[in-house]
């Protein structure tokens, strides 16, 4: 049986076509919630960045995860 279901999927690979980006066919989607930028920005250009040292402690106080120099949002806060 583990025979039978090779052949299916060698046949499936062979069946595959690349179309070019001018063939495709498919939905359109209009641009909503990023209508308004400017061009050659993102939705991540309005938000302000700062560099951080994000670390994990046990319950005895000990680090055991940190990871230095992640850039994260000036808004988020590290639980304590």
């Amino acid at each position: 049986m583990g025979q039978i279901t090779v052949a299916i999927s060698s046949q499936a690979k062979d069946q595959k076509r690349v179309h070019k980006k001018e063939e495709r066919k498919g939905v359109a989607f209009e641009r909503y919630f990023t209508s308004g930028l400017e061009p050659g920005k993102t939705p991540y250009d309005a938000i302000n960045w700062e560099t951080r040292t994000a670390a994990i402690g046990n319950d005895k106080g000990a680090v055991i995860f940190e990871q230095r120099d992640i850039e994260t949002p000036v808004d988020w806060s590290q639980p304590i």
